[in-house]
């Protein structure tokens, strides 16, 4: 007797892809959660990424990057750049160079070459860094638009895992990962950092409210009350984490999410301001109830560190004013790519000595203009600007291409956000959600007509 077959509604050529990027996806869940250079995950990472890129491009060819051209520049100017500044230069350039100054007086070879980058090595890290978004991109470009489409399931899984993940770390079960350097002790699911987590349970509600409204969003649709399950799972994981940005970012998602998802509902036919309101009304109760569960079973620690100082705020704080004076001193070519850790430690006031050390700014805006001057700042404006055309052209849009593009533009902006007060977007697994999240945002960018000439797939029943 002969198995049935079944159908997963993609087309022969597309297959391949769409399974390595199920595994870069797993690969991600194991080893994707740290940010550190020394870890063993950051190895694993990028070792897989290269080998599905051999094997995509092996067996389908050169991608084809025409819809994802923005993304493309975006990724080769960041690459370009920290590759630039890995260039040696004469001692009669480097040494003009602002910041240079404690370098240039010590006793050194009077001929000797230097990068502008003051810390190569992780010059040199950060630009093997970008070939987890461009694995990403790769494997992306190889799929249909209805593929596309389907790919948040991918990540909402990965999520919804880190959520599991967590619970079993709460409950003492959960191993120790020996790839990342994080601690089950903090509730981080796949992530060494608990901010990270907070934020990747976030962006997980807000997708979860797409899934939730596929087919209405109607209360008698079983869909919407799994999606209710899982949005609460993740409200009472954000809690548990102890990050004080997970309060905000979750709060966000609980209340964008839906409106995003109104609006989805809402271009297909018509929800009418009635159903809008009570949506807004339920939402309210929805949070009330995730925060006063967590209160009573005492999970809610970050209500707790919310109202309290602690040390890390607290040094945060304090090493503010010499981070903005580092900023100052090396622009406007700025000390490279990955170098913080080093200038900050040469610029540390004997007050700010602690136990331990202060390895990110948690402020990647402002990092990123210590490390690159003013050229991150212009790419970064670049990709607002993008970003901001883009959520505009998907929120006028009424087209299907246009509803994950919507909640790829809220995806970007909750990273955004977090990246005032931390450093998420350094993660493979952050860097791999931010470029697909670009990637349905620039379904929603295509015109019409060469939305039309892209490969179609079925939907699956």
């Amino acid at each position: 007797m002969a198995l049935p077959r079944i159908d997963i509604g993609l087309a022969r050529e597309e297959r391949l892809p769409a399974i390595l990027l199920v595994i870069f996806f797993i690969t991600l869940c194991i080893a994707g959660g740290a940010s550190r250079e020394d870890v063993l995950a950051q190895s694993v990472v990028r070792g897989v990424a290269v080998v599905l890129m051999c094997i995509r491009i092996v067996t389908r060819g050169l991608p084809d990057l025409k819809v994802y051209r923005a993304l493309s520049y975006l990724l080769a100017a960041m690459g370009i750049l920290t590759a630039l500044q890995l260039v040696p230069l004469p001692p009669s350039i480097w040494t003009a160079l602002p910041g240079r100054g404690t370098i240039a007086s010590l006793p050194l070879p009077p001929t000797m070459w230097r990068p502008i980058n003051l810390v190569p090595d992780a010059g040199w890290n950060s630009l093997f860094s970008l070939l987890v978004p461009f694995c990403v991109l790769v494997l992306v470009s190889a799929l249909g638009q209805n593929t596309v489409r389907r790919t948040y399931l991918i990540v909402l899984g990965a999520i919804v895992f880190s959520a599991v993940l967590a619970l079993l770390q709460a409950a003492g079960t959960a191993p120790d990962n020996p790839l990342i350097n994080g601690s089950t002790t903090d509730y981080a699911g796949v992530f060494a950092n608990r901010n990270h987590q907070a934020l990747f349970l976030s962006i997980g509600i807000a997708l979860t409210w797409h899934w939730g409204f596929e087919n209405g969003g109607h209360l008698r649709d079983r869909r919407l009350w799994l999606a209710f399950c899982l949005i609460f799972l993740m409200g009472i994981s954000i809690l548990a984490t102890g990050s004080r940005a997970g309060i905000l970012l979750g709060g966000l998602a609980l209340v964008l999410g839906p409106a995003v998802a109104l609006l989805n509902r809402r271009s297909s036919g018509g929800l009418g301001l009635r159903r809008a309101v009570i949506w807004s009304g339920g939402m309210i109760v929805f949070v009330a109830i995730i925060g006063l569960t967590s209160l009573y079973f005492g999970r809610a620690e970050s209500f707790t560190r919310a109202t309290t100082m602690t040390v890390d705020s607290d040094f945060r704080i304090r090493a503010l004013p010499v981070v903005w004076d580092i900023a100052k001193g090396y622009f406007p070519f700025g000390a490279g790519m990955g170098s913080f850790d080093a200038v900050f430690r040469a610029a540390e006031p004997l007050a700010l000595l602690e136990p331990t050390y202060f390895n990110h700014a948690h402020n990647d805006l402002l990092e990123t203009v210590i490390e690159t001057g003013m050229f991150g700042p212009v790419i970064a404006g670049c990709a607002a600007i993008w970003l901001g055309l883009g959520s505009i052209r998907a929120f006028a849009d009424r087209s299907q291409a246009a509803r994950l593009a919507r909640f790829g533009s809220l995806t970007v902006i909750l990273v955004v956000i977090a990246s005032i007060s931390d450093y998420p977007a350094r993660t493979p697994m952050i860097m791999a959600l931010i470029m697909i999240s670009g990637c349905w945002l620039s379904m929603a960018s295509v015109p019409q007509t060469a939305r039309n000439a892209l490969r179609a797939t079925p939907d699956p029943l």
